[in-house]
């Protein structure tokens, strides 16, 4: 079972409130320079702005997508038997690797899109596995998965449908 599409990206309604965020933080902006140099300020003016960018940012920049090529998916995976997989970016401190996480018979194991660095996939036994949870940015938005091992080690995993992915894996551990 395939969950999410073949890029990891924000869900259409955190688009949403990013997109107006961003317009409301330029229109600030602009009339705090406009208030220091004692220029005035029309509020269609700011209106026009905020409608642009919130625009701008839900239109233009959430379109620019990195994608993994689905022949690289089924290369990664092999032959063998798959419960369930998708595209991840494996979270480590504060950058993102991008490749592939999936679901074996007793493991969980994430391949990375470029090898350069890592000599094997990672892979995390279900019966290691305490805990899985959603993890949320800011408190607010649903960015991955958070999975806790016996040995007291965290992995995060920016996904698309972190819901499902939990249930998925809660699945598998019990």
């Amino acid at each position: 079972m395939k969950i999410g599409g073949d890029t990891v990206e924000l869900s259409k309604q955190y688009r949403v409130y990013f997109g107006v965020i961003m317009g409301v933080s330029y229109a600030l902006v602009h009339c705090l320079f406009r208030l220091l140099s004692k220029e005035p300020i029309d509020p269609i003016q700011v209106v026009f702005q905020v409608a642009f960018f919130a625009l701008f940012w839900y239109f233009v920049f959430f379109r620019l997508k990195l994608k993994i090529r689905e022949k690289s998916i089924v290369d990664v995976m092999g032959h063998q038997e798959v419960s369930f997989y998708g595209v991840a970016h494996q979270i480590v401190k504060t950058s993102g690797i991008m490749g592939v996480l999936y679901a074996r018979e007793k493991q969980l194991i994430f391949t990375p899109e470029t090898t350069n660095f890592v000599e094997s996939p990672l892979t995390i036994d279900f019966e290691n596995i305490v805990q899985v949870e959603v993890y949320k940015s800011m408190w607010l938005v649903e960015f991955g998965i958070l999975i806790r091992t016996k040995e007291n080690r965290t992995f995060k995993f920016r996904v698309n449908e972190p819901q499902i992915w939990v249930a998925a894996i809660q699945n598998k551990i019990i």
